[in-house]
């Protein structure tokens, strides 16, 4: 059954139609990619779908009760909610305040036999009031919340800090984890990846792997739409088509179908070049009637093969890239960066030592890793814009470096895009004509001044650019981020060809696999290199269950020496050296000790007041007495008291162990 339906939905903006007729179905627990080139109408179709805009004509059906989410690319003011942290929730703590405040009421009614019909009426508002506050998760909300934003990679002092505080990635992620433990029966999500690193995208990717909602998101990160998409659905000229499975598998319908479509057009070509000989020979033999219905139908004919011919153009296309040798390249295996042993530490945050490295002239490699590793850092290293703590960086002296950062920028913005590659190639109109064309830039897109271009043309016009100076060293910040699926396509495809060296930073998988090179991937302050992503990232896994089974050991061994000193610990003569440091450390263990007996009894609390609560509301109904009501609002305030307790002391032993570090 289709939890939503779009019917002919029509949108124009100033005599642009957007969307020409779109109809769609939606089932439950269905997962839907919508792609299409940036301006296709994605956002606009989501935000018709959610109520925020109307649409000229059409209409969109929700199933009755459906609830939606909607994570759009725009924040919100915050407004009042600036002072909030990530954990509050003002809804749940006023149903909290109505629930204890009614249970008073209750109580105070029932010891007077005349309050009898008030008692029933504020039964009833409690029983509404507790159905509200189950709904939207209350007696669990927080400790899932807290779940899903460290599965987002927010935790730690970030989760006491007011959202006025955050950066606009942290407050997406914020919104994303909210949205996702309210668990909506509809999820829109626009863009859900920006903003996240690997780990974080890994876990999105598993948790809606098991949402049981319908979910429709826009997104352009190919390998996530592989693993979540049951099915893709393409905007293109205002027509939106639907193919079953993942991304690859609509890679391969894609194709069957522009396939057929140059096969129909070599066959209406011959019916053509048929038809005019057949209409030429009516003339001849003054077949004048013949020669009318021939011409009327050859019309027809050019008119179909146009159609076509147009479909075909606007369809994504594979291009070819050949850079010409330069002269006197030398040695194919000519080193161009050597790295020794190099280091480098913010404060007491330790990025990565110990790193070498060596990089030839025909060497594509990626530094992966999550968001704060240091791989933006470590490619200022190279750029001398960040000097390291130790360690030598060597390069040739007459190495050409190039560096494409994530918003790029030119000197001369009101320049066409025809004449910026002119200046910077010297190559002759014909020539830049057919490059241009190639990054995608055809017929009058060419005289496009690059002030007006969005991010992704802005990042293919440069990479056209700077691949014709031929650098010996390409360094990439997030090449793809904000770029469709077309224009990464394209970025891919001329890297690919190019034979210089490249040195990408990237969270995108699909680009990573296609650039075909070695991984520089990050882990617990080291830098490895991995023949593939999936090699590191297996490697990552483990390094990181391991990091944390040393951590939770040391916990336990700490606490179990913390046990076992006793007051000895504090007979050590005062005037020998050393003696602040074991002081520090012995109470260190004892506050370790005291913390996880603390963390376990909390746990145990818990599962036991979660238990009575789940057990008192399958006991309630009409003939539940006062007392009933008052005892499972007690048992929600001291779920919702402990909560918190326990949440700050896991914040509290997370300090404690990074202070002592």
């Amino acid at each position: 059954m289709s939890i939503l339906s779009l019917d002919k939905i029509k949108k124009s903006y100033f005599g642009r139609e957007v969307l020409a007729g779109v109809d769609f179905r939606l089932d439950r627990s269905e997962r839907v990619a919508l792609i299409g080139e940036n301006g296709a109408g994605k956002t606009t179709l989501l935000k018709i779908i959610t109520g925020l805009e109307s649409p000229d004509s059409g209409q969109v059906t929700l199933a009755q009760g459906t609830v939606t989410a909607y994570l759009s690319q725009q924040l919100e003011s915050l407004g009042q909610a600036a002072a909030l942290t990530m954990l509050d929730n003002p809804r749940l703590d006023q149903l909290e305040q109505q629930l204890t405040h009614l249970a008073e009421q209750m109580a105070a009614s029932s010891s007077q036999p005349d309050q009898q019909q008030t008692f029933s009426r504020l039964a009833d508002q409690y029983a509404r009031t507790q159905q509200a506050f189950e709904a939207e998760g209350g007696y669990d909300y927080r400790p899932r919340l807290a779940q899903a934003l460290a599965g987002l990679g927010l935790k730690g002092e970030l989760l006491q800090q007011p959202l006025s505080s955050l950066s606009g990635g942290e407050r997406m992620r914020v919104k994303l984890a909210r949205f996702l433990v309210a668990q909506p029966d509809l999820l829109l999500l626009d863009e859900p990846t920006n903003h996240l690193d690997i780990d974080s995208i890994e876990w999105l990717e598993d948790y809606l792997l098991h949402y049981s909602g319908a979910v429709l998101f826009v997104s352009h990160d190919r390998h996530f739409i592989d693993r979540l998409a049951t099915r893709v659905a393409e905007l293109e000229r205002g027509r939106l088509m639907s193919y079953k499975g993942n991304y690859s598998d609509y890679l391969q319908q894609k194709a069957e179908i522009e396939r057929f479509k140059q096969q129909e057009l070599e066959r209406l070509k011959k019916e053509a070049a048929h038809q005019a000989e057949v209409k030429q020979t009516m003339l001849s033999h003054r077949n004048i009637s013949g020669y009318h219905e021939r011409e009327k139908k050859l019309a027809r004919l050019s008119e179909e093969i146009d159609q076509l011919k147009e479909r075909l153009a606007a369809s994504p296309q594979r291009m070819s890239f050949h850079f010409l040798p330069a002269e006197g390249e030398g040695d194919p295996n000519r080193m161009i960066l050597q790295i020794q042993n190099l280091a480098k530490a913010f404060g007491n945050h330790l990025l990565f030592e110990h790193f070498d490295y060596e990089m030839k002239r025909h060497d594509k490699v990626v530094l992966a890793g999550p968001n704060g590793c240091g791989k933006s850092t470590l490619l200022k290293i190279l750029l001398g814009q960040v000097a390291p703590d130790s360690g030598s960086i060597l390069l040739p002296g007459d190495l050409k470096l190039a560096y494409m950062q994530q918003n790029v920028s030119f000197s001369q913005e009101d320049c066409p895009i025809l004449d910026e590659l002119m200046q910077r190639t010297d190559l002759p109109e014909g020539p830049a004509r057919n490059l241009l064309a190639r990054y995608g830039f055809r017929d009058i897109d060419v005289f496009k001044q690059i002030s007006v271009l969005s991010g992704g043309e802005r990042s293919r016009l440069y990479l056209c650019c700077v691949l014709q100076e031929r650098p010996d060293l390409l360094l990439l910040d997030e090449p793809t981020n904000h770029l469709d699926i077309r224009s990464r396509d394209i970025l891919e495809q001329a890297l690919a060809d190019y034979d210089g060296a490249v040195l990408a930073v990237s969270h995108d998988r699909f680009f990573i696999d296609r650039l075909g090179g070695a991984v520089l991937g990050f882990a617990a302050g080291e830098i490895h290199a991995y023949a593939s992503f999936d090699g590191y990232r297996r490697q990552a896994r483990l390094i990181n269950a391991q990091a944390q089974e040393k951590a939770a050991g040391q916990a336990r061994l700490a606490a179990a020496k913390a046990a076992s000193a006793g007051a000895d610990c504090l007979t050590v003569p005062s005037k020998k050296p050393g003696q602040s440091v074991s002081r520090n450390r012995q109470q260190h263990r004892r506050e370790t000790a005291r913390r996880q007996q603390a963390i376990r009894d909390a746990e145990e609390r818990l599962a036991y007041l979660e238990a009575e609560q789940n057990a008192l509301e399958a006991q309630l109904g009409p003939e539940s007495r006062p007392e009933d009501y008052q005892k499972l609002a007690d048992l929600s305030q001291e779920y919702e008291q402990l909560s918190d307790q326990y949440l700050s002391l896991l914040e509290e032993a997370a300090q404690a162990d990074a202070d002592l570090d």
